[in-house]
């Protein structure tokens, strides 16, 4: 009977201590993403600005807008947080648009910007409209 209890204990405790070494790295994993997100945050950010300035492409934007968008959504577990991050996607996307607009207008860009600052704020409409028709969680 002792040996059964002495088995059964250890059993009981191997499993709490695997409980524990799973959670950790699930800590560490999400330090990373969100590290992640601040560095693709910056890229963004110097992107937008050289595009912005004449100095960059809009095809170099959109990589960034997507991986931000990306990085974002894989940070978060929260279904409120999600729409969120998808606003707030939907709004960068459309001042991104308004300026492949105003650049092109300018002849400082081709339609090929627009139409692709375009393509991307759509996508993130429909990925934000989506979202918000799911049932929420109760």
């Amino acid at each position: 009977m002792t040996i059964v209890v002495l088995a059964f204990t250890s059993i009981l405790l191997a499993g709490n201590q695997s409980h524990a070494e799973d959670m950790a790295p699930s800590m560490e994993i999400k330090k990373l993403r969100l590290e992640r997100v601040e560095i693709i945050r910056k890229g963004l950010n110097y992107a937008s600005g050289f595009y912005s300035e004449g100095k960059g492409s809009m095809r170099n934007v959109g990589m960034w807008q997507r991986d931000l968008l990306e990085a974002e959504l894989e940070a978060t577990e929260l279904a409120s947080e999600r729409v969120t991050i998808l606003q707030n996607a939907v709004q960068g996307a459309s001042k991104q648009e308004k300026i492949a607009q105003a650049r092109y207008e300018e002849g400082a860009a081709s339609e090929m910007d627009v139409l692709e600052a375009k393509a991307f704020r759509l996508r993130v409409e429909i990925q934000l409209k989506q979202a918000l028709s799911l049932p929420k969680a109760k």
